[in-house]
């Protein structure tokens, strides 16, 4: 079977988070925590757009979106 690009880094991440022994602080709670205060993050860019706005976000807006 063909390793797919999903699969490709996954695998990447996974051999990036031992190296840095990360593995510990991987537990459902904490990775929980993590993917909610991160959507916020990403929450606060779209929060006083118009629809059409978020549609197609300024230069500036877009950048925001693509960091979080």
């Amino acid at each position: 079977m063909e390793e797919t690009e999903l699969g490709s880094g996954v695998a990447a991440l996974r051999d990036f988070a031992k190296r840095r022994e990360w593995d510990q602080f991987h537990l459902p709670k904490n990775l929980a925590v993590v993917l909610i205060m991160e959507a916020g993050e990403l929450l606060e860019v779209f929060q006083r757009m118009k629809e059409e706005d978020s549609r197609q976000p300024s230069p500036q807006d877009f950048g925001v979106v693509c960091d979080e």
